[in-house]
């Protein structure tokens, strides 16, 4: 579902963090639909844990890549850390709220922080819908 190869041949940023991103990170151009169509349906702001709410079955396909050992080693390999044994806790985003925007320095444990973005941008140029993940290392 994802494209791995992308994600490894990324250059990773160092500027601010260490961060690198990826647009059209799908393998298939219809995932992005499917996701959408699956993704939960959240009325209001805040983070919710994957096991609190109801999704589709390419939310959970989606999950499994981000959650698996093949994500895991490509993380390690590219941020030169080790997260054997960690713990990988993925949630869903609600509305942003005025109190919301630290999502990267939020917790005191957090290793990397994975944001997925899934938008659509109307104008002429661009018909199909973009798809971009931010990886960020914590410092």
């Amino acid at each position: 579902m994802l494209n791995f190869e992308l994600i490894k041949k990324a250059e990773i940023n160092s500027e601010f963090y260490p961060f690198f991103t990826v647009q059209d990170v799908f393998l298939n151009k219809q995932d992005h639909k499917k996701i959408a169509a699956d993704f939960p349906n959240l009325n209001k702001g805040g983070s919710f844990p994957s096991s609190s709410v109801s999704y589709g079955e390419s939310i959970q396909s989606l999950l499994d890549c981000l959650e698996g050992d093949q994500m895991r080693n490509i993380l390690e390999n590219k941020f030169g850390i080790d997260l054997k044994d960690k713990p990988v806790v993925s949630t869903f985003r609600g509305y942003s709220r005025i109190k919301d925007g630290k999502i990267h320095s939020d917790s005191k444990t957090k290793i990397i922080t994975v944001l997925l973005s899934l938008i659509h941008i109307s104008e002429p140029t661009r018909r199909t819908p973009i798809s971009y993940a931010v990886f960020c290392l914590k410092k």
